[in-house]
Parts: structure tokens; C-alpha cells; sequence
């Protein structure tokens, strides 16, 4: 399982990281059933934080539905599926509440720790899931998704 981190770093000792470049992290898995369970747990800890925009990105159909219904019961993470058969204005919506959670992010992120109590119960963290072939299209005018936690849930076939 490989992880991107895309916040900036938060302590002095992360200062080796330049601030606006993402981190990698790769977690060993060493057998095939505990990674579904090791990607719950991870989600569980790092979803607990306000509006966090998160993206798992899997390979098949099989392991898209499959994450879906192991995440879905998450309690501070709402999740969206973007399934290559999703119809245009249901993909459209998926895409505006993830752009709409990453504004949300943004604003937190900014107004720093003094404005925690402005942070609603509304204000769960947000989850893509999507299979590679079903990820925004910018030759079609969609916007990047601008995750600030991106995990692939298999190790990339391709470098991007």
C-alpha cells in the first residue's frame, strides 16, 4: 500500500520536507488479508481530523466494490465511489462535494488551531474511492482532485 501526504509539514522535526511537496510512504502488508484491515485502521485514525480530503485509488472493479464496503461503515468519513459507469451528472456531484470538502480543508487548515470550535459536526472527512480509468479527466475540462491524503491501495502500474 503506498500513501501520498500533501500537507505541509507541521513540527520542526519534519523541517527536512520542503513545505508543499508531497511525502511517500510505502506500508508492507506481508500477507494479502490483513491489508484490508490494515487500510481500515489507517483510515480510522487519519479520518478522525476535520474536512480531511482523502483519495483511495485501487486497480479493479473487484477491489473498488470491495473497499467501498469495507469503508463505508466509518464513522467520521463520508465516502463516494466514482464507478466508470456513473452517470455524467452523478459524477459531476461526486467531484463538486470533494472540491467543496477540499475548500472546507483549506479554510481549517488556515485559521490554524484558534477557530476548533468552529468546526461543525458536519464537518466528517471526505473519501474517494475510484479505480485508475475512472479518475478526473482533464482533456475533459474536470479539475484535478486535489487530495491532501491520496492512498493507493496497490502499488501503481505506472509512474505519473
Amino acid at each position: 500500500m503506498a500513501m501520498d501526504s500533501i500537507d505541509t509539514p507541521s513540527s520542526p522535526s519534519q523541517s527536512q520536507y520542503q513545505i508543499g511537496h508531497p511525502r511517500h510512504f510505502y506500508l508492507a502488508v506481508d500477507r494479502l488479508q490483513f491489508k484490508m484491515q490494515t487500510l481500515v485502521d489507517l483510515l480510522d485514525l487519519v479520518g478522525r481530523r476535520p474536512c480531511l480530503p482523502i483519495v483511495v485509488c485501487c486497480s479493479t472493479r473487484d477491489d473498488l466494490d470491495s473497499l467501498c464496503s469495507s469503508l463505508s461503515p466509518l464513522p467520521f468519513i463520508s465516502s463516494s465511489a466514482l464507478y466508470s459507469d456513473l452517470a455524467e451528472d452523478e459524477r459531476a456531484l461526486v467531484l463538486e462535494k470533494f472540491s467543496q470538502v477540499t475548500t472546507r480543508w483549506n479554510q481549517i487548515s488556515h485559521a490554524g488551531a484558534e477557530n476548533e470550535d468552529d468546526i461543525g459536526k458536519d464537518d466528517r472527512s471526505h473519501m474517494i474511492i475510484v479505480t485508475d480509468a475512472c479518475l478526473p479527466l482533464l482533456t475533459s475540462g474536470e479539475s484535478p482532485l486535489n487530495a491532501h491524503l491520496l492512498i493507493n491501495y496497490e502499488l501503481p502500474a505506472k509512474k505519473v
